[in-house]
């Protein structure tokens, strides 16, 4: 049997496994990024360094950060799939318009 205290760490473990599992999708999105733009995040930096780590007592402010940032580049990854397969729809029916009309 688990004590109270032993749930909480628990429920504090998987917590910061959810919130590493953020960091890669957005690290992984990053590197996406970089590679189409190398210089995309250097304005990001505060004096040529990274900004400081957080506190431990804003890891709740973070956690719910990191889910409104995956929501919202989920989002993103929707619009961008769409304009894509919009772009190619289009770009197809143009094709098809000038070889009708020689």
């Amino acid at each position: 049997e688990v004590s109270a205290f032993q749930r909480h760490f628990v429920d504090e473990i998987k917590r910061t496994d959810e919130m590493h599992r953020s960091l890669r999708y957005f690290m992984d999105q990053v590197r996406t990024v970089e590679r189409l733009k190398p210089h995309a995040f250097y304005n990001l930096m505060e004096d040529g360094e990274y900004p400081k780590e957080p506190s431990p007592q804003s890891l709740d402010n973070l956690h719910i950060y990191f889910d409104e940032l995956q929501e919202e580049l989920k989002e993103i990854e929707e619009s961008q799939r769409v304009l894509n397969q919009n772009f190619y729809e289009l770009t197809e029916m143009k094709f098809v318009l000038q070889h009708a009309t020689h």
